[in-house]
This record gives structure tokens, sequence and C-alpha cells, in this order.
């Protein structure tokens, strides 16, 4: 019987409470993709994928949903250069589940070309990379 890390962490059965898993970052064909792809296969009971961009993270839902039909998946926008985007976020994630069990801190940019300001005139490529750690 094959056995997956995310199984052994956060797998049926577990005394801990509800299986809560929270992706930044989980863009189709991305490492937190594969990431919310092999945790589904753990059967959390709720999976919140984080992102800026919904229509790219649709195909990962789909997916994880194929293969543990009885997790909850979710898409919630989130834009880490705008604090208030991810006040917003946190206020979704507070309204929806009680504890967060697993939060896997995905999101970040390389290979920006131009040195640009976020609308809380921060740079844009410190905020992506860093401040989901204290989101």
């Amino acid at each position: 019987m094959e056995r997956h890390v995310s199984s052994l962490l956060i797998g049926p059965g577990t005394n801990a409470g509800p299986n809560h898993s929270f992706i930044t970052g989980p863009t189709k064909g991305g490492l937190g993709a594969q990431t919310a792809i092999d945790l589904a296969q753990g059967k959390p009971d709720k999976i919140l994928l984080l992102g800026r961009t919904e229509s790219k993270v649709t195909p990962v839902i789909e997916e994880i949903m194929s293969i543990s039909p009885s997790t909850e998946v979710h898409f919630v926008p989130l834009d880490l250069a705008s604090f208030k985007s991810i006040r917003n976020a946190a206020a979704i994630i507070n309204n929806s589940v009680s504890r967060i069990g697993v939060l896997i801190n995905n999101a970040g940019v390389m290979a920006v070309k131009d040195y640009t300001l976020t609308e809380d005139v921060l740079s844009t490529n410190l905020v992506r990379t860093t401040s989901g750690i204290s989101f």
C-alpha cells in the first residue's frame, strides 16, 4: 500500500481536529499546485488555495476534487503586494475555519524586470516574496 507524507501528517483518523490546509501561490504547473495535489492524497477536510488569479488556480481545484471528492476546495483571492488584499483574505479565512492545520507559504515572484512600488509604497518584489510569512 502506497503511503504519502501528506496522509501521515493530515490524513483521516487524526485526533487533532479538522484538517485544513492553506497554500499560497498554487498556480497550475507550479510547486504550490503540486503541493496541493499531493496534500489531497491525504484526504484533508478542506484546502484553501490563495492566489491572485482564480483562472490559473481552477485547474488545480478540479484535480484536487478528482483525487479527493470529500475535500472542500476553495479559492481565496490574495495579492501579497496589497495589505488591503491580505486583510480581505484574512477575513475570508477567519469566516471559513476555526483553525489552520497546515500553512504553506509558496507565493513569490522572480526575474522582475522593473523596480515597482505597491499601493502601500513598498517594493513589489519584496512584499510578494516575503509578506506571506507575516500575513
